[in-house]
């Protein structure tokens, strides 16, 4: 297997997992989570849940960022509720 697709097979299962409570109402995870991987013979591969993750990659081909493979959209990503901290007089 590719590393590319190890990282993808991860994530599917890592959602697949995932308790209810931190999913949203499309099934979708409220947090990302991103793999890198290497093969023994150099390949290398990344994936996260969410669109929008790049990674360095240093090889023959010279220094360079490289986009890393997604399960969904960063748009379609859950919007989690603002949390304040509230001070107490004490």
């Amino acid at each position: 297997m590719a590393p590319e697709q190890a990282c993808i097979k991860t994530l599917e299962r890592i959602v697949a997992m995932t308790e209810t409570r931190l999913l949203d109402e499309r099934g979708r995870p409220r947090f990302d989570v991103e793999f890198y991987a290497v093969s023994k013979d150099g390949r290398f591969g990344s994936a996260s849940i969410y669109s929008g993750s790049r990674f360095a990659v240093a090889d023959a081909s010279g220094a360079r960022m490289v986009e890393a493979a997604y399960l969904y959209p960063r748009e379609e990503r859950p919007r989690s509720a603002r949390r304040e901290c509230v001070r107490q007089a004490g």
